[in-house]
């Protein structure tokens, strides 16, 4: 039997598993090598803004991503979204079980 804290991470696991399986999760990501605000992720990804949205809460919602606001010198100022965190998943399928292994560098956000 899976105790508690195994059936909790595996949970966890799955969750992010889920969201990493949508392709434009994925496509976010990999244009969020910088900071960068809504217009340039629709631009550059040519996503209508509701279903960019969809996906960056959930990415959000994983702590993936995270956002700051930023001034600029003319107009409102920018929310900007940026990776929060470098993360490795292993998954271990053997006769012994199946395991998740998770390993999390913490991300140093640049100024």
């Amino acid at each position: 039997m899976i105790n508690e804290d195994v059936e909790r991470k595996l949970e966890e696991a799955m969750e992010l598993l889920k969201v990493l399986s949508g392709r434009n999760c994925l496509k976010i990501l990999q244009a969020l090598s910088e900071p960068k605000y809504w217009s340039q992720l629709m631009e550059e990804l040519n996503i209508h803004r509701w279903v960019l949205k969809k996906y960056i809460d959930k990415l959000l919602q994983c702590g993936l991503i995270d956002s700051f606001i930023k001034p600029v010198e003319r107009g409102p100022p920018r929310r900007y979204f940026q990776i929060t965190r470098s993360l490795t998943l292993l998954l271990e399928i053997s006769p012994k079980g199946v395991h998740m292994h998770q390993l999390t560098v913490p991300h140093v956000k640049k100024d």
